[in-house]
């Protein structure tokens, strides 16, 4: 391999280096730029997050309010329920006390 003259290594450095000398201005840029889009996604992770929140809420809030009006359905049915069987006892009873004051009377007939 042949060897190169002091001057030709000299002057391949320099241009090496003419290529590096802009590496720190680029570096810092690229950081300003690091610093940006880190404060860009914070802000869009944090928007995100809120639209989610609002959008859980609503659904969240749809299903309960159905819960309530079926549960106030079945309420209404229940007490509808309870109301037919508190007259059916009504009447059951009634036909045992008549039937209770036929027999008395039969009994005391004789």
């Amino acid at each position: 391999m042949e060897s190169k003259s002091i001057e030709d290594r000299v002057a391949l450095l320099e241009n090496e280096m003419q290529t590096l000398r802009g590496l720190p201005d680029r570096v810092s840029s690229l950081e300003a730029q690091m610093v940006q889009f880190r404060a860009e996604v914070r802000a869009e992770f944090s928007a995100t997050r809120e639209e989610l929140r609002k959008e859980f809420r609503q659904d969240l809030k749809g299903e309960v309010d159905g819960l309530r009006k079926h549960i106030d359905g079945l309420r209404d049915e229940l007490r509808g329920d309870m109301r037919t069987l508190k007259d059916e006892l009504g009447a059951q009873m009634r036909t045992f006390h008549e039937d209770t004051i036929a027999r008395i009377a039969l009994i005391n007939r004789g």
